[in-house]
């Protein structure tokens, strides 16, 4: 019998970053704040495309080879029109052994792209966006919802699956997206979601509230009807 650790993210408070790191355009302004009912994210752009991040981390449980992001957020049609890219990260940073110090880490990034009609892309290598396949057209104004499942043993690690709103599971292509080695990372060991957006036709004030982040953690493969409330 397998083990479920379940972080609810949006209960905690996210750190702020603004770089060129982080984002080629800079937002003025990039903060969140905690409420009862989630987190919600500020980005005050004055820049077209200006971005940021928040930031947290968490613990990997023993023995964890399976990992998850599950993301309920909403947002106004107003800000939906000026929504650029819509970015939510698990960056999955794993001790690689007691031969070496220097942790590995899996670059789970994702970001769906409005400049290509609702694309959801991944960063396999850290470095350049990849087209997933998986386009299930862009949110609607309101609550959505995004499911991302990963699987790392600490050497090599795949993307397993997305799922938006409750569809059918999509399985990237597996020649580009499974069993990729991991990069050596001078991050510390953790689990780290990071929530990022990015602004279109700026200036704008662009605020989205995540009522669900939730990053999961297993010995076994997680179900899809983990990690929201319907």
């Amino acid at each position: 019998m397998g083990f479920l650790t379940i972080y609810r993210a949006e209960l905690d408070t996210f750190s702020s970053k603004i770089s060129s790191d982080v984002n080629a355009s800079f937002s003025d302004s990039y903060k969140s704040y905690t409420t009862a009912q989630g987190i919600v994210v500020l980005n005050d752009a004055s820049k077209e495309f200006g971005g940021g991040l928040v930031s947290n981390n968490y613990a990997v449980p023993a023995g964890a080879k399976y990992f998850g992001l599950d993301i309920t957020y909403n947002i106004s049609a107003d800000d939906l029109a000026h929504l650029a890219r819509n970015e939510m990260d698990l960056k999955i940073t794993l001790a690689s052994g007691a031969s070496s110090p220097i942790p590995n880490q899996a670059n789970g990034s994702a970001q769906q792209n409005f400049s290509e009609g609702g694309m959801w892309q991944l960063d396999p290598t850290g470095k350049t966006w990849v087209d997933s396949g998986y386009n299930p057209g862009l949110p609607a104004p309101g609550t959505n919802r995004m499911q991302f499942r990963y699987w790392s043993d600490g050497t090599k690690w795949s993307v397993t699956g997305l799922r938006a709103n409750g569809g059918a599971p999509f399985v990237p292509d597996p020649t580009k997206f499974a069993n990729i080695p991991m990069i050596t990372t001078n991050w510390g060991t953790g689990l780290h979601p990071q929530l990022q957006t990015e602004v279109w036709k700026a200036p704008w004030f662009l605020r989205q509230c995540y009522s669900q982040v939730w990053v999961l953690a297993s010995d076994v493969q997680i179900p899809w009807n983990i990690g929201l409330t319907n």
